[in-house]
């Protein structure tokens, strides 16, 4: 099934963040949420539809859990990701802090088997014997063992969807017609191949070159490879978002207006799906940002065909990296740095 044709994705096409909700509403109906629920080793027995929330604050002014479980016995959040958005520090410090006051208590993440940020989780929950991490993949494996998916559309539909918001579902084998006439020229196949080999080395080096220069200055730097980009993001020493340096096709994805926009480097602001603290956001738009609509919260540069139009490899590495250099030192100390 093409999955503009599944009821769910129709329903959240554009905003995939509602897969909480889905899953939620799914748990409505006893037989489902029992089963589906025991895959998190939750007591079941006494649970009502009633004992679920979705984004329910803790208290005025903190983190709300996607899902919020509460009854006589449990007291139970759940904190999901489908995507490679990364994890705020108070989803983990604010929910072990409110669920430590109490004796049956749950800290259950779900998220996708490739998460990037699975590492920080570890180091946040480690010595909670009450804080767990599970996989999307494992839970749709449990499910499909189950009789569930043949039983009801429901079920069948949201496993359909699950799969493609998390990139599982196979590709579709028809060919349209631009694919097809790049198909019948093998060469242009090559030629496309051999740039995305170049273009993927030279973010590899360049991202090297910039880890060598700032070591004192950044903390790490978090890979990105999936069907939407090939990059990184580079951190500050306090491990927050820096500067997104990538290939970046999810660009055009949204907006076909946006080609020139897929080699680039940018900053999200407070509306995009991965935050940045305000004062990158602000010295990064000093720089004089190039608008493309459709970046939904981005402030995106990209690197010029002057840039680009170099000869030697080293060369146009160390012009890359140089200028990224220079953006993360004006990102830190806008005063402090001049480019030459």
């Amino acid at each position: 099934m093409h999955r503009d044709n599944n009821i769910f994705y129709r329903a959240v096409k554009k905003d995939e963040n509602h897969t909480t909700d889905l899953f939620c509403n799914l748990l409505k109906y006893d037989f489902i949420r029992d089963y589906l629920l025991k895959f998190f080793k939750l007591p079941v027995e006494n649970l009502e539809y009633e004992n679920i929330d979705t984004q329910k604050k803790i208290e005025e002014n903190k983190k709300e859990p996607d899902i919020t479980i509460k009854n006589k016995d449990i007291y139970c959040f759940f904190e999901i990701k489908v995507k490679n958005s990364q994890l705020q520090s108070s989803q983990i410090n604010e929910y072990l802090s409110e669920l430590e006051k109490e004796e049956k208590k749950l800290m259950i993440y779900l998220i996708p088997e490739n998460y990037n940020f699975k590492n920080e989780i570890n180091k946040g929950i480690k010595n909670k014997d009450y804080a767990k991490i599970y996989y999307w993949e494992d839970f749709i494996r449990y499910i499909e063992n189950s009789d569930l998916p043949q039983s009801n559309i429901l079920i069948s539909e949201f496993i359909a969807f699950l799969k493609s918001v998390l990139g599982k579902q196979d590709l579709s084998l028809t060919l349209n017609l631009e694919e097809m006439a790049l198909f019948q020229n093998p060469k242009d196949l090559i030629i496309a191949k051999s740039l995305l080999d170049k273009l993927y080395k030279i973010i590899d080096e360049s991202v090297k070159q910039v880890d060598a220069k700032l070591q004192n200055k950044i903390s790490n730097t978090i890979k990105y490879d999936d069907e939407n980009q090939y990059g990184v993001m580079f951190k500050d020493k306090e491990n927050q978002n820096l500067l997104f340096f990538a290939l970046w096709f999810g660009v055009y994805n949204r907006n076909n207006d946006c080609s020139d926009y897929l080699f680039c480097y940018g900053i999200g602001d407070e509306t995009s799906d991965e935050p940045f603290i305000d004062k990158y956001v602000k010295r990064f738009k000093e720089f004089g940002v190039n608008e493309c609509a459709g970046s939904k919260g981005w402030q995106i540069k990209n690197f010029d065909k002057y840039d680009l139009a170099i000869d030697k490899e080293n060369e146009l590495i160390e012009n890359i990296s140089k200028k990224l250099i220079y953006t993360i030192e004006k990102l830190l100390k806008p005063n402090s740095v001049r480019y030459e």
